[in-house]
């Protein structure tokens, strides 16, 4: 017997979820909590979200909370929504063949077993039946619980046939958990990884970036490296890298702040492979050369993040003189939004290559100086300043802006007509 109703009582929509499925079992219906919450539960944590396994079928469970989501009705699955959030509530099935990979033809509405039995892995196909407080175990997932282990239901290579997608979700479930994988699961799992490519590279996305966010730098990205996402991604840039020194670079703690946001996971990623390859990715102007670029959109990455992984990048590289750039682009450098994740990568580089870093140092102590309240002083000359002496107002205008915003900080000059003494004499 497994009591797990003082840790489901900890989510805010347990009250709503109990009543949903005592709802269900008056109706006559069985009803389960089922999969992750169960399993979350049995390692004493707090499940994310609720699913409802249920005899009902969906036509019953409309009637019974009408107004609910029927999008996955012809799935079995109901949505009802809470105040909280929703339960998804799935009729007992089996799936018919698969045609896609990713999606079966049609499904049979069957019992609690063949449910479990249609599930991925074994630790996502267990049951809790609240009226006995039982849970219901036809896989041996409690076992592999036990024993940290991810394993398919079944044959691993008619899992992942019937949804190639399960081969990024083992690894996110082993990187998350901190499990091994099983293997015959993982012998399989590689065999299969050119499977990946006959899905659609959204969801490969995505479900890459999960694994990222399950914060084992080293699992996920050896992982990644096994199945050639790496490849996927950066392409013919990801050949002859030194890859024990991506390894080292990766084996920092990272600061908690800075996991939840994708440019710098994405950038953390990738930082180590690129700045190997800065010469061939990045043109004079610091953007990404054109074949590189197509290639993270080819794999969907958002084009605002393809940008943003750029200034990081490029900033970085300036910070370490890597690039020539002026001091005063420097200071502006410490003072962007992506700071923060710029020093932190450009620090971890230099220690990986056992060299100081008080060029990293300097620059900041500087930018104290300028910046006592952490924000660099505003630009003493405007576009209006230039229109007004007869400068004309295109390209070039933001360009001479900028150069003298640098002159401005690295001189640390206060005087407009100081600063403008130090336009080109042709203006």
């Amino acid at each position: 017997m497994f009591d797990l109703i003082p840790i489901f009582k900890q989510h805010s929509s347990w009250l709503e979820v109990r009543k949903i499925i005592f709802t269900l079992n008056e109706s006559g219906a069985k009803a389960y909590l089922a999969g992750g919450c169960v399993r979350d539960a049995l390692l004493k944590k707090i499940p994310k979200d609720f699913d409802i396994a249920t005899s009902a079928k969906p036509e019953e469970i409309l009637k019974l909370f009408p107004g609910s989501n029927v999008q996955g009705k012809a799935f079995g699955v109901v949505s009802v929504s809470c105040k909280k959030g929703i339960v998804e509530i799935a009729t007992f099935r089996k799936d018919g063949p698969y045609i896609d990979g990713r999606h079966p033809k049609f499904v049979e509405f069957l019992s609690d077993k063949e449910d479990a039995l249609r599930r991925d892995f074994t630790i996502n196909a267990l049951f809790y039946n609240l009226e006995t407080e039982k849970v219901i175990d036809y896989v041996d997932g409690i076992e592999d619980l036990q024993k940290k282990i991810i394993r398919t239901v079944g044959e691993p290579e008619k899992r992942f046939q019937e949804d190639h997608l399960r081969i990024l979700r083992a690894i996110r479930f082993s990187v998350r958990l901190g499990f091994n994988l099983d293997s015959a699961t993982e012998k399989k799992l590689l065999a299969m990884k050119s499977s990946l490519l006959k899905i659609s590279r959204e969801r490969v996305y995505e479900e890459s970036l999960k694994i990222l966010q399950s914060g084992d730098f080293i699992k996920s990205l050896s992982k990644f490296k096994e199945l050639k996402l790496l490849d996927y991604f950066l392409g013919p840039f990801n050949q002859d890298i030194d890859w024990n020194f991506c390894l080292n670079f990766w084996k920092i703690s990272y600061p908690e702040f800075l996991l939840k946001e994708k440019d710098f996971l994405w950038a953390n990623a990738f930082y180590p492979l690129l700045i190997q390859k800065e010469k061939e990715i990045l043109d004079s102007k610091g953007r990404w050369k054109k074949s590189f670029h197509q290639n993270l959109k080819d794999w969907k990455f958002p084009v605002y993040l393809i940008r943003k992984i750029n200034t990081i990048l490029y900033d970085s590289y300036c910070i370490l003189n890597i690039r020539s750039i002026s001091f005063g682009k420097k200071l502006r450098i410490l003072n962007s939004e992506v700071s923060d994740k710029v020093l932190f990568l450009s620090r971890n580089y230099l220690k990986n290559k056992f060299l100081d870093t008080d060029i990293i140092d300097k620059i900041e102590e500087e930018f104290k100086i300028r910046a006592p309240d952490n924000q660099l002083p505003v630009p003493l000359i405007t576009g209006k300043d230039l229109k007004a002496l007869g400068i004309p107002e295109d390209e070039n205008m933001a360009r001479n802006l900028e150069n003298l915003y640098d002159i401005q900080l690295e001189r640390n000059i206060t005087d407009k007509k100081e600063l403008l003494n130090s336009l080109p004499s042709s203006y």
